[in-house]
């Protein structure tokens, strides 16, 4: 069983929420990447509180951010990795930690999505199922949005504490 990268990071981009997540002392932030030459006040301001935390700043060619990121209309040469302890690959999940999940609580309640389109969508369904107390959500790589900053706008911020489970395809699970 192989883990894939994007089962333990989140990567947010854009300058103005990488500023934010920064500005967090709650989330642990692997590494800052910053296109070579992108400049300016807020580019300033990215590497004071990455420098203020001890956070690694990478300098990139543009073209490499943009794979990070994923959104290359968007990500304005900024991205960071945001290390999201909560977030598993479900087969993962089920192998090791259910069993001591179920010890505890008698039950596990997940909830699975597929076919949302909306990002938006995916964050207010992950903030509801946290709210409610479920314990793990069901996200497939293929056939929902991956996590970007829409979806974490529209979560509140939730979905750096919600049990996030990842799978390739949601009928490998079901």
């Amino acid at each position: 069983m192989s883990t894939h990268p994007r089962d333990k990071y989140i990567t947010v981009y854009g300058r103005k929420p990488v500023l934010e997540i920064l500005s967090n002392p709650d989330l642990e932030i692997d590494k800052l990447v910053i296109a070579q030459k992108v400049q300016g006040a807020i580019i300033k301001d990215l590497l004071y509180a990455a420098e203020k935390r001890n956070i690694t700043v990478l300098r990139w060619p543009w073209e490499k951010v943009n794979r990070l990121s994923r959104n290359a209309k968007q990500d304005q040469g900024v991205a960071a990795d945001v290390i999201v302890p909560q977030m598993a690959n479900l087969s993962h999940f089920l192998q090791y930690e259910a069993a001591s999940f179920y010890k505890k609580f008698q039950k596990i309640h997940l909830v699975a999505l597929d076919g949302i389109t909306t990002p938006a969508n995916v964050g207010m369904i992950i903030r509801t199922c946290t709210g409610l107390g479920i314990d793990g959500i069901i996200l497939p790589r293929v056939g929902c949005p991956k996590i970007n900053s829409l979806v974490i706008k529209a979560s509140a911020g939730i979905v750096f504490k919600s049990r996030i489970l990842r799978c390739e395809h949601i009928a490998e699970v079901l």
